[in-house]
């Protein structure tokens, strides 16, 4: 008798422990480190933030067509309406952009944020133009 009560005791405590372990979230995938990113990890559709001067927009990156490792994107913020050309490189995020298509009228330098899987890059955006500098936010858009 006191076996049976020791072997249904085990029994109980074991289904117990595994009913805990089943009601814990599952863990969090981690992402892949923001260095081994490629260029073609970014193609799609962003969501463009420029806090200091007040902008939002967008902005779709693609392959550069001279330079099948690089971007080339069409943005539209503000009254802007521009593309870029640049790279992403370990991590580090650099586009040149060209609103009237001859020369560079800003820059964005950034990085990608380690814990948003290739989802979210911040950095800081500068207008050579009126030489103004504003924090940017990069946000994947949704349907990507």
């Amino acid at each position: 008798m006191r076996s049976t009560l020791s072997f249904l005791l085990t029994v109980a405590l074991s289904t117990a422990a595994l009913a805990q372990d089943q009601s814990k979230p599952a863990a969090t995938p981690r992402c892949a480190p923001p260095k081994s990113f490629q260029a073609i990890q970014l193609y799609g559709a962003w969501r463009i933030e420029l806090p200091a001067v007040k902008l939002t927009g967008s902005m779709t990156l693609r392959q550069h067509p001279e330079f099948s490792e690089s971007l080339r994107g069409e943005l539209r913020y503000g009254d802007t309406q521009s593309i870029a050309s640049g790279d992403l490189e370990e991590g580090e995020f650099n586009l040149d952009e060209s609103s009237d298509r001859i020369g560079i009228t800003a820059t964005w330098t950034g990085k990608l944020v380690e814990s948003s899987c290739g989802k979210e890059i911040r950095g800081e955006w500068q207008d050579s133009r009126k030489g103004v500098t504003s924090p940017f936010i990069l946000r994947r858009d949704a349907g990507w």
